[in-house]
């Protein structure tokens, strides 16, 4: 008999995807993250504005309680979940964080582009990973597939991501 400590004992922590430890999401508290939806980015300083004090979310504002090794893909899904054209087959998530730059202006990076459906190399990407400090603020911009649709279904095609034909008239 070996008096070796058993297998699963050896293994260590879990590891998130940026390779550190995994958060226990049972034992930590989540932290509130504050993400703006559009069709574009906004520039940094109105988004700011827009966010105001916290008090009472402003329109299309999606508030998420989530951990620092939440993944860009988790956060992707939560808008998917609100915003129709951030779903559509052939849509693109252009995430960026806002937060304050030099001299307190609000300062806006891009941090990931996710498609809709599908695997991409920015999915595992964490928010500790990406230099996430709580009160900074997710913009996402959603990008409709070609020939329509966009945030909330607003535009030509619909948003459902298939392609239609064109007119031949001219």
């Amino acid at each position: 008999a070996s008096a070796s400590a058993p297998r699963h004992a050896r293994r260590g922590p879990r590891l998130a995807p940026d390779g550190a430890p995994e958060v226990d999401r049972e034992r930590t508290c989540p932290l509130l993250l504050r993400i703006f939806p559009a069709a574009t980015h906004p520039v940094p300083a109105s988004l700011a504005r827009l966010a105001g004090d916290g008090a009472k979310p402003p329109p299309g504002e999606v508030q998420a309680y989530t951990w620092p090794d939440a993944t860009l893909r988790e956060l992707a899904s939560l808008v998917q979940e609100v915003e129709p054209g951030a779903a559509a087959a052939g849509a693109t998530l252009d995430l960026a964080l806002v937060y304050p730059g030099g001299g307190g202006a609000p300062t806006l990076r891009r941090v990931g582009r996710l498609r809709a459906s599908g695997a991409g190399p920015d999915d595992r990407r964490t928010l500790r990973g990406l230099g996430f400090e709580t009160g900074d603020l997710l913009s996402v911009a959603v990008e409709p597939p070609r020939g329509g649709g966009g945030v909330g279904g607003r535009g030509g095609g619909g948003g459902d991501g298939r392609r239609r034909p064109r007119s031949r008239s001219r």
